[in-house]
């Protein structure tokens, strides 16, 4: 019996570390590690200063050496008005920019010392920078109707009635007034991207979700 259970143990181990997110190494930070690369790279002839600098999350790689940070920071100087950008599932949202970066967002590279404005491309170039982008107070998940920060069927139930006119879509879901940074996405609801929130995005939304299930139940 004991054998039996020891067995058990070992393949629920090995499962457990097989399905373990393949970027653990991310950390939330409160520290300032870089703030004099900002101050010198972006404000260099200010004798005061007058800046907002936060470093939110710090990825190391395999040595435990940080090899980027997520920071979120602007010169305190920007125009007001509506803007939006896809960034890979998400689209970041605001009523402002601020400079330098759009959103404030910024990746710094420890290895080339650079700083590099959250984008598309960042979500492949920088490990585990998809696992923070639901912390973002401004990214909003495409297809979340329900603002939970997650795909589930309720967002599909959402839209559906709201398409039968049984409800109102979410005032916030309409993106058509935002000036586009890049994604052309019109609705927080518009899942396949097609321009149009119809009962397709439903579709597609259950679509997704069932793929996720049959992918589980493979792993099991």
């Amino acid at each position: 019996m004991k054998k039996v259970i020891s067995l058990v143990l070992i393949f629920v181990f090995i499962l457990t570390v097989a399905v373990m997110p393949a970027s653990a190494n991310i950390l939330e930070n409160d520290g300032h590690l870089y703030e004099e690369k900002f101050v010198s790279r972006y404000l260099p002839n200010e004798k005061e200063p007058y800046y907002a600098y936060d470093e939110l999350f710090v990825h190391t790689n395999e040595y435990e050496e940080v090899d980027w940070v997520l920071v979120s920071a602007s010169k305190l100087s920007g125009t007001d008005f509506y803007m939006k950008q896809v960034i890979g599932d998400w689209v970041l949202v605001a009523t402002f920019t601020w400079l330098p970066f759009n959103f404030n967002y910024a990746v710094y590279d420890v290895k080339s010392e650079t700083f590099v404005k959250l984008n598309e491309e960042c979500l492949s170039v920088y490990e585990g920078l998809e696992m923070v982008m639901n912390l973002l107070p401004e990214a909003e998940l495409i297809g979340d109707t329900d603002g939970d920060k997650s795909l589930s069927i309720l967002d599909a139930t959402n839209i559906q009635r709201a398409i039968a006119q049984l409800c109102e879509f979410d005032s916030n879901d309409d993106l058509t007034l935002y000036f586009d940074y890049g994604g052309n996405l019109n609705y927080i609801s518009d899942f396949n991207r097609d321009g149009e929130r119809s009962v397709l995005d439903a579709t597609a939304i259950q679509m997704k979700l069932a793929k996720v299930e049959d992918t589980t139940l493979m792993v099991f």
